[in-house]
């Protein structure tokens, strides 16, 4: 019985059923169906007057930055996918990443289509690999190909995922399983931070070039 009592006030404080007292006897009676309708265009009405502040939020990148997270080896796709198509649209063609080798391991087919892609679009890279064998390998063929440029860093410093800076966004990719992830943030201030940050790096690690 308590928990009937209780769902019935929630109701009746949704306007859903009307309480009435009969003979000090508590009744509950199920409202017009039409009330539905009521409630349903008064907050229409709440929506449509603060929908205009809400867009000038999403619109405002610089104000929050624009968080979106991708799971799993489709959600990694995408983020890719997204670096290509947020290029392509805006007419940039500069791409700058920090990255280790396990996304050719990670995605044998799509990685390299990945690359065919970015070199049709003409998009110049600028890549920041550790100084192994895979690394050298990955330098000659990305000059080879007219891919982009590629410095090495000293064969101590490692990690497991990738950093790429594009247009007004960064991704961030954690390719350790089986919690395999990729988050895109969009915030001009943050992406200027990591733009220079890279570029710092980028030229500090001139001397290091095979």
């Amino acid at each position: 019985r308590g928990t009937t009592y209780h769902t019935l006030q929630g109701l009746k404080e949704k306007r859903l059923v009307v309480k009435f007292k009969k003979r000090n006897t508590a009744y509950f009676t199920a409202e017009s169906p039409s009330i539905l309708l009521k409630i349903l265009q008064e907050k229409n009405e709440i929506i449509k007057e603060i929908l205009p502040d809400l867009q000038c939020i999403k619109e405002n990148k610089d104000m929050k930055p624009d968080i979106s997270l991708f799971l799993g080896k489709e959600g990694i796709k995408r983020v890719y996918n997204d670096i290509l198509e947020t290029l392509k649209q805006k007419g940039e063609k500069q791409l700058f990443a920090i990255s280790q080798f396990e996304i050719f391991d990670l995605l044998p087919k799509f990685f390299p289509q990945w690359l065919e892609k970015r070199r049709k679009l003409g998009i110049f890279s600028y890549l920041i690999t550790p100084d192994t064998k895979q690394g050298r390998d990955l330098f000659e063929q990305v000059t080879k190909q007219g891919l982009g440029e590629v410095r090495l860093t000293p064969q101590k410093y490692t990690w497991d995922g990738s950093l790429n800076i594009y247009s007004d966004k960064i991704a961030l990719f954690s390719f350790s399983a089986p919690e395999l992830s990729a988050v895109i943030i969009e915030n001009k201030t943050l992406n200027v931070m990591f733009r220079n940050f890279f570029k710092f790096n980028w030229e500090m690690l001139d001397s290091h070039r095979p």
